[in-house]
């Protein structure tokens, strides 16, 4: 398993470790994990359901986007479909990384989209639910609808 700052850690390590790049002047940051239950639907007619996931040795200075990067990593490793997901600038401007996060529209950090979203935001340990918004995705995992009616619940 690799940190936030490109180096592996052996087994057994603890999880904390000196700020960005090992500066000594820096506080510790302590990794943090986290259950995610995401909601999965192989196709518009089949029944969806909630699957858990497990997040672990995740920064707090982590986006919410990465950290389903990190997760989907780890999915395709081990063979398994990797959460789909839409995004595009990751700067908070365009809007495609809707999600609804623990019942939220773009999760617990108000204003913002889910890219500006860190993981700070969340206790370590906690679930964490993600689901698409219902209105405008209609299958697999979260993919949204690119049609007019698309276009008008989002603007």
């Amino acid at each position: 398993m690799r940190n936030f700052i490109g180096r592996a850690r052996p087994p057994g390590a603890p999880t904390k470790f000196r700020g960005r790049l090992g500066d000594p002047s820096l506080p510790f940051v302590t990794t943090m994990n986290f259950r995610l239950r995401v909601w999965r639907q192989p196709n518009a007619k089949a029944a969806g359901k909630l699957l858990d996931y497990e997040a672990r040795d995740i920064s707090p200075n982590t986006s919410f986007l990465e950290m389903l990067d990190i997760v989907n990593e780890n999915l395709l490793a081990r063979g398994d479909e990797p959460i789909a997901f839409d995004s595009d600038c990751r700067e908070g401007i365009c809007g495609t990384c809707s999600l609804t996060i623990n019942g939220e529209a773009h999760g617990p950090d108000h204003p913002g989209a889910v890219c500006e979203l860190y993981m700070r935001k969340f206790r370590d340990g906690e679930t964490i639910v993600v689901e698409p918004f219902r209105e405008i995705f209609s299958c697999k995992a979260r993919k949204p609808r690119r049609d007019g009616r698309a276009r008008a619940l989002l603007h």
